[in-house]
């Protein structure tokens, strides 16, 4: 049938029985009728196709050709259909199904067998938590050696029976009387635990001998009960009602199959898996006669009560799509990559890409499983794909970056799905990562995205420190909000993109000067200018004094003066002295050497000098025509000239530091 281009057609389905014909809007390139209102279909029908379409110019083509509708699914608590069927679309665009097996491959199922090789001749009790039971007390010795009492007991056989697993049996003997008494003999099992929803299977050896007629009446019997033992009265759960096997009368007709010690295999199917206990129990009628029976390998077995083959996975439109048939133990297929349908017009917006454009195919799949009598009821059906097809692509940063500089990503995104898609906390978010990490930003303002349709997203970054590492690799992905699943998700990361933060030059003091008198040394100098802005995060934290190229101090807080004073007299001589800054990041190349020649004589003419502060005004006393500079705490020079010059000079509040020859003041101006 041709693929529907508009929405004004339908499609009848038309039944050859009675039933009335199935209409559906044709919206889709294949077209599902849903029979089940009309019942299960209990027999082979012949089904045709019919569109109906108003302004059909040509009718004669419209009726398909008939097709035959097989008998419906299983339907049987025995024999169940899987579920659980979910899809996931690989990056070769083939589709991973997968569903709840039937058969679980890990799980374990009761198996039990008891052949008694492991117990000495006589053993009676204590059989491995089997439980013997001799309800009628009626012994005989020494007429059969491999059953020796009334009791059932362990017993070695001269010769190995066919099929057993040795020469060990579990055995009874037995005489009848005139009274009719009769053989009572019961062995019950260990305790059982099986799921209520399997069955067990009993199967032992069973042997017989009668010494001296050939009329005689063996018989057994098979019980369960879902109660326990009452070690007290052992038999008592086991009810007629619960009897699920028996065999009486074994006469002379089959005397032949257990002549010369053969045993016969008796299997038991059937038994609820609800069993706590199975029971054998052993009968006879004969009067007057010397006869015996015994057991050997006995086993219980756990059988699965679903008993399923396979799986079939079916697509809608194709067919079966596995060649042969997926073992029960499997719970997955992969379905192939199908062809992009083509592209078609549509009046419809929110479903459908633009017109020209490959479309996503859309697929439905669903599973069933598969029994000797046929096919179970279907799984539930999926479809794929959810038509999300987000893509990201060029990803760009600048190549370097200021430390303290902010800076932008940009990352362009493409909806090449068939559906409109939403931003964050709707449909999708993008997110940038760090150096492989974890999202280190997340755009909050992702862009509803019609099919087809493209945007930017700018990602605006905090700077880079001068602690950061000297670069960063940024890539960006997309994370898809909730269960939606993309189809092709290869392309929902970008490449990396390096950003590469400049080298940052630490600024070294300057101005270094230096006076000496017989109180020590004064150095001062001026701070570094830093250009980097606050979010670099370079701090200074204070200044190494380097004397001869050694250094001798350091100076911890650059706050409040930049100066160093030295109180020991030096000697007379020349010596050369560095300031470096030191920073959170390093230490700075130094500033220009001062060479110092130190003698006598400048300490001499210091003299006795005084400053004072007070109403703006800086005074110095004792100092005549020599130099007084004044600087502020940060090592700036405010003034320089003598003394009576200074007095007529104004301050603002602050503090401040007086060099006069080779002696320094710090005052205070309030």
């Amino acid at each position: 049938m041709k693929k529907l281009i508009t929405r004004t057609a339908s499609l009848v389905c038309l039944l050859a029985s009675a039933a009335p014909p199935a209409t559906m809007h044709a919206a889709d390139p294949i077209t599902i009728f849903d029979l089940s209102a009309w019942g299960a279909i209990s027999s082979f029908n012949q089904c045709t196709s019919e569109v109906i379409y108003a302004d059909d110019d040509n009718t004669d083509n419209n009726l398909s050709a008939e097709a035959s509708i097989a008998p419906g699914f299983i339907v049987d608590d025995q024999r169940p259909g899987t579920t659980g069927l979910r899809y996931a679309i690989q990056s070769d665009k083939s589709v991973e199904l997968t569903w709840k097996c039937l058969k679980d491959p890990e799980a374990q199922f009761l198996s039990m067998k008891e052949s008694f090789e492991d117990l000495a001749d006589g053993t009676t009790d204590n059989l491995n938590g089997w439980i013997i039971v001799d309800k009628d007390n009626m012994a005989i010795s020494g007429e059969y050696p491999a059953a020796a009492s009334s009791k059932l007991s362990v017993a070695t056989v001269d010769t190995k029976p066919a099929d057993a697993d040795g020469s060990k049996v579990l055995g009874v003997n037995y005489r009848g009387n005139q009274w009719g008494d009769s053989q009572d003999d019961w062995i019950i099992s260990p305790a059982l635990t099986m799921d209520a929803a399997n069955k067990a299977e009993l199967s032992f050896l069973l042997g017989v001998k009668e010494t001296s007629s050939s009329y005689y009446y063996y018989g057994y019997e098979v019980y369960w009960t879902d109660s326990d033992i009452d070690p007290a009265a052992p038999t008592a759960p086991f009810t007629y009602s619960q009897r699920i096997a028996y065999k009486s009368n074994i006469s002379t007709s089959t005397y032949s199959d257990f002549y010369g010690e053969k045993m016969v295999r008796v299997t038991v199917p059937g038994i609820p898996g609800s069993a706590r206990h199975i029971a054998i129990r052993l009968t006879n009628d004969k009067y007057n006669q010397d006869m015996a029976m015994w057991l050997d390998d006995i086993t219980i077995d756990e059988i699965n009560a679903i008993n399923v083959l396979g799986y079939n996975v079916y697509e809608e439109g194709v067919g079966r799509l596995n060649d042969e048939l997926i073992p029960a133990t499997t719970g997955s297929f992969t379905a192939p990559a199908a062809v992009a349908a083509e592209a078609r017009a549509t009046t419809s917006s929110d479903n459908l890409s633009a017109p020209g454009a490959p479309l996503i195919p859309v697929r439905r799949f669903f599973v069933t499983a598969v029994y000797n009598e046929g096919e179970a009821t279907p799984s539930n059906t999926v479809e794929t794909p959810s038509a999300i097809d987000l893509t990201l692509s060029g990803l760009t940063a600048p190549a370097t970056v200021d430390a303290g500089e902010r800076f932008d990503i940009t990352v362009k995104i493409t909806n090449n799905g068939n559906i409109a898609v939403r931003g964050h906390n709707v449909d999708y978010s993008v997110q940038l990562y760090c150096n492989g990490q974890e999202s280190v930003q997340t755009d909050y303002d992702c862009p509803d995205l019609a099919p087809g349709e493209s945007a930017e997203i700018t990602f605006r970054k905090e700077p880079l420190t001068v602690l950061d590492p000297d670069s960063r690799k940024y890539h960006a992905g997309i994370h898809l909000i909730g269960e939606k699943e993309d189809y092709n998700p290869a392309d929902n990361t970008t490449p990396q993109v390096t950003v590469t933060m400049n080298p940052v030059t630490l600024e070294a003091p300057a101005d270094l000067t230096a006076t000496h008198n017989d109180e020590g040394l004064l150095l001062t100098w001026r701070a570094p200018f830093i250009t980097l802005p606050g979010d670099a995060g370079l701090l200074l934290e204070g200044y190494n004094i380097y004397r001869n190229e050694q250094k001798i101090a350091t100076e911890e807080t650059p706050w409040p003066y930049n100066a160093w004073t030295q109180t020991e007299t030096l000697p007379d001589g020349t010596y050369t002295y560095k300031v470096t800054a030191v920073y959170n990041t390093g230490e700075s190349a130094p500033c220009e050497p001062l060479e110092i020649t130190v003698s006598a004589l400048d300490i001499a003419l210091a003299g006795d000098i005084t400053v004072a502060a007070a109403n703006s005004h800086i005074t110095v006393t004792g100092a005549g025509n020599m130099e007084v500079r004044v600087f502020n705490p940060a090592g700036a020079l405010l003034f320089s000239g003598d003394a009576e010059t200074l007095r007529r000079h104004t301050f603002t509040p602050d503090s401040y530091i007086v060099a006069v020859a080779a002696r320094t003041f710090k005052v205070q101006l309030r």
